[in-house]
């Protein structure tokens, strides 16, 4: 997996945070790559806050595949932190894989301020969240 990357059982997210920075209401784009890093193919969902809006939210990523991600965020009122959420369903084999991984995304509100731009907000660290790890793993476990 690369560096700045996130990871999780069935699913590998590069880059591990997405920085948006722009002024009130501006739309800016930052795009993300999921991996496959299994066997089979896995389907992948991704939500986030309603500031946010992506290519695909929806898809099947074949074993050992990726799938290149536009997120686009609509820049708030106040500079926040958010995340975004990647689950991957329906595992080898029809095992119930339920992983998830989140992304750290910071949006900056950019301020005039004596003729230079200010940047103001908070700075996040990525998170990352194993949802069902565990139960994947005792799973695959007696497989082998």
């Amino acid at each position: 997996m690369l560096a700045d990357s996130a990871a999780a059982v069935g699913i590998g997210v590069s880059p591990d945070k997405l920085t948006y920075s722009g002024s009130e209401g501006e739309l800016i784009q930052r795009q993300f790559t999921i991996y496959n890093p299994s066997d089979s193919e896995i389907f992948f969902s991704i939500s986030a806050d309603e500031i946010f809006s992506f290519s695909e939210s929806r898809f099947l990523i074949d074993a050992g595949g990726s799938r290149k991600i536009t997120a686009t965020a609509k820049i708030p009122e106040k500079s926040q932190s958010s995340k975004v959420s990647i689950l991957a369903k329906n595992g080898a084999g029809g095992i119930a894989l339920n992983t998830a991984v989140a992304i750290g995304a910071e949006l900056l509100v950019e301020e005039e301020e004596k003729g230079m731009k200010k940047v103001i907000g908070p700075v996040i660290s990525a998170s990352i969240v194993g949802v069902g790890l565990a139960a994947y793993a005792a799973i695959s476990g007696k497989r082998e």
